[in-house]
């Protein structure tokens, strides 16, 4: 008699404990995620010409323009924009800030406060690139997109 009163203890045990283990994952998998900040960029949206087509004529200067949005998709701008553009040894061949009164040639633009703008001149060298989008005052945030120039 007692080996079978072992035997039923080890095998309530056993069920208790994978009752704790399930109910742990439940509770953890119910638990609320942080609210994001309204004021934090969520997406980015590459307007014409990146937009329509990733492969550009070196000899041309490439318009970078793109909006960028939270995540209930209103339109965000700040100064502490930087465009960088790397060729596929990820060097620097491009780099562009804000700069009030710019016209997007070696600084970023913010026109209107709809989109943001700067002109990249691939100066007749083909390859792959990769443009990055990143703010001093949103860390962490980064958007890229990858061209061809030929």
């Amino acid at each position: 008699m007692h080996s079978k009163h072992i035997k039923i203890r080890r095998a309530t045990i056993t069920f208790v404990t994978i009752g704790i283990l399930l109910m742990a994952a439940f509770v953890l998998a119910m638990k609320p995620t942080a609210a994001k900040n309204p004021n934090q960029p969520d997406s980015i949206e590459w307007l014409p010409p990146l937009s329509v087509t990733d492969e550009f004529e070196s000899a041309r200067y490439i318009p970078i323009k793109f909006k960028i949005q939270n995540e209930t998709g209103t339109y965000l701008w700040d100064q502490s924009v930087k465009v960088t553009v790397v060729n596929q040894i990820y060097r620097i061949v491009y780099q562009a800030e804000y700069q009030a009164g710019g016209n997007g040639r070696g600084n970023v633009r913010i026109v209107t406060n709809q989109f943001y703008m700067t002109f990249w001149n691939p100066a007749g060298t083909g390859g792959q690139y990769t443009i990055y989008v990143t703010f001093d005052d949103w860390p962490g945030v980064q958007f890229s997109k990858t061209v061809y120039v030929t």
